[in-house]
């Protein structure tokens, strides 16, 4: 046997194996609080032990190791390109045994490192999933039926290996650390400055068989990647969610787990405490049988962020608590008041105007219904139930017989009694409307209160497609906002004249293409706003930033763009500032509001895209 196979088998001695069903009396979770960087936050387990967890934001990387790298096997192959299209948290160190005790009541270490800022060893991935299973259901009110993994999880093996390496395409995320051999030898990192012991825990800079400090060490002692996480490499081996492969040939690239069949063998990514430096790097990769636990074994927490949302995570603690958060912003009214983060806390005291901030602009209202709605069906509490029966009383109410929506309610004399299209208002009623008539989240809903929402749906629908504006006989697109008798575009603030939108139409035209079997009628608006959209385009200019303001530049290689405003007769783009008077060049008006508001935006490069598939699929 090699040198290497006798130090990791010094401490295997005997596999131990834990009892499972015998839940510690835990309480419940504490809340989370984020860090005033947004990038980290703190969660409170029973016994007031902490546990950190690390934002990791979306992106694209190689995910494996190139055939002339150094120490590599073939199981890191072929290189293959990861795109992961979220945000998602991770440990900032891996579980240590005082985060285990907390939730397992027993620390399953016996030697090779033992305390309570030590990783948690001598674990299988199925006592992984049964930590994580107790872990989600803190503050569950059935535990007993199990919820799936909720909130929290082991990484997929291409979200480990994306946190890894935190941007770097070298051996280790610290560099290629070349300079010696890739057994126990030091050398300097490669990258960054310093020794690969700076940064790693393994053969090169452990104690000796026999020594009290032979094992696994305190986590945190070495320095942390570019996303601030702690022991990727060494320490202890962690266990992925995915089923192990011999290679990457046919792996998902969307960093989602591959295959998980019960009894195939799983992923350990990271190497650990007694393995050679070529064992630790960032695409080394091992598969050992889910039932057993080795002394090297160990794992680090995935956590799912609130934009993260499955059925299972609305029965967890952490929606529980966000919408406890949002009934407490709730208005007398039963609407909400918009721009507050309801996902860090609850009402503060603030004072809100126009009738306590009651809206459905950005957001407000059809989207905590939505949240508690979806609470509810997962926990069955009756006190989401019944703030969302509130919430829907109050659309109900303050819809138009004419079927529109207006910003605020109750009114209060501004352009936010106006039918409201701007920010996805009515449009986002509406797609809440429609998901309480046909999505299983909301089957729940008494049917006296369906019929209302049908009705109410019905009549919406037919006010967006009585709003679409008529010139010279041509159907067009939509405004910002529309008089609630009249039906024509009315402006709001100064800078916002009555116009045709390019911006705010394209929700609509979004909206009206994700209907199923749509009207004639519908048929024929969408069509009418696509070819809109395509005469509408401005080809050849450019915007730029232009003695603190912004500026229009000639560029034919420039993409299309699409203005904000559109004069409705003439279809030529407008501006204003704030005394209100139409111009017809950006650079017309004052600095502050040309650099202060999107006059121009790409979206119709997108209603066109959709609108082509649209079209393809409308004519099978």
């Amino acid at each position: 046997m090699s040198a290497e196979g006798i130090r990791r088998l010094r401490c295997w001695g005997a596999v131990l194996f834990l009892a499972t069903g015998v839940y510690a009396s835990m309480g419940s979770m504490g809340c989370a609080a984020e860090s005033s960087g947004g990038k980290m936050v703190t969660l409170t387990l029973p016994g007031d032990v902490k546990l950190e967890m690390v934002r990791i934001p979306a992106g694209s990387f190689l995910m494996g190791s190139p055939e002339k790298e150094r120490g590599r096997s073939s199981d890191e192959g072929p290189v293959h390109k990861v795109t992961i299209d979220y945000d998602f948290y991770m440990g900032k160190y891996e579980v240590t045994q005082a985060q285990w005790k907390a939730i397992m009541g027993r620390n399953p270490v016996y030697r090779c490192g033992i305390g309570d800022n030590y990783p948690v060893s001598h674990i299988s991935w199925d006592k992984c999933r049964a930590f994580i299973g107790k872990l989600n259901q803190l503050g569950s009110p059935r535990p007993s039926e199990g919820r799936g993994e909720g909130t929290f999880r082991l990484p997929s093996e291409a979200e480990w290996e994306y946190a890894c390496r935190a941007g770097s395409r070298q051996r280790f995320y610290f560099g290629d650390s070349l300079d010696a051999g890739d057994a126990c030898e030091d050398c300097k990192a490669g990258t960054l400055s310093g020794k690969r012991s700076d940064y790693m825990w393994y053969c090169g800079n452990n104690s000796s068989w026999g020594e009290p400090d032979f094992g696994a060490k305190p986590v945190g002692r070495k320095l942390p990647n570019a996303f601030g996480l702690y022991d990727m490499h060494g320490n202890v081996w962690e266990w992925c969610l995915d089923e192990y492969h011999f290679n990457y040939e046919g792996a998902p690239t969307d960093g989602s787990a591959w295959r998980i069949r019960a009894g195939t063998p799983r992923v350990l990514r990271g190497g650990a405490w007694d393995y050679h430096a070529r064992k630790c790097r960032s695409a080394v990769r091992c598969g050992y049988s889910p039932g057993r636990g080795y002394t090297f074994h160990g794992l680090r927490l995935v956590w799912l962020p609130y934009a993260k949302k499955s059925p299972q995570w609305y029965g967890s603690w952490e929606a529980v608590a966000i919408g406890d958060n949002m009934i407490s912003y709730q208005s007398k009214f039963g609407g909400w008041p918009k721009n507050m983060d309801m996902t860090s806390h609850g009402y503060q005291g603030e004072k809100f105007t126009k009738n306590w901030g009651t809206t459905i602009d950005n957001g407000a209202t059809y989207t905590q219904m939505d949240f508690l709605g979806r609470v509810y069906h997962a926990t069955k509490k009756k006190r989401f139930k019944e703030s969302f029966i509130r919430g829907l009383d109050f659309l109900l109410k303050m819809q138009y017989d004419n079927g529109g929506w207006p910003q605020r309610y109750p009114q209060g004399g501004d352009y936010g009694d106006y039918i409201t299209f701007n920010d996805d208002a009515m449009t986002g009623v509406m797609r809440l409307m429609r998901s309480i008539l046909e999505k299983p989240e909301f089957a729940w809903v008494e049917p006296k209160y369906r019929q209302k929402v049908r009705k109410a749906y019905e009549k919406g629908l037919g006010c967006i497609l009585d709003c679409q504006v008529i010139i010279e006989g041509r159907r067009t697109v939509w405004g910002q906002q529309h008089d609630p008798k009249t039906l024509e575009p009315r402006p709001a603030r100064a800078y916002e004249p009555a116009a045709l939108c390019g911006r705010e139409s394209a929700n609509i035209i979004f909206f009206l293409m994700s209907i199923d079997n749509p009207s004639p009628k519908i048929v024929e608006a969408i069509k009418a706003a696509g070819d809109w959209y395509e005469r509408s385009k401005i080809t050849g200019i450019r915007v730029v930033s232009k003695d603190g303001g912004r500026a229009i530049v000639k560029d034919p290689n420039a993409p299309p763009l699409w203005a904000r405003f559109y004069e409705p007769k003439s279809g030529r783009p407008i501006f204003a500032g704030r005394d209100g008077v139409i111009r017809y060049s950006l650079e017309e008006i004052e600095k502050e509001r040309a650099s202060g508001y999107q006059w121009y935006s790409n979206a119709g490069e997108k209603v066109l895209k959709e609108y082509a598939k649209w079209k393809k699929a409308i004519k099978k």
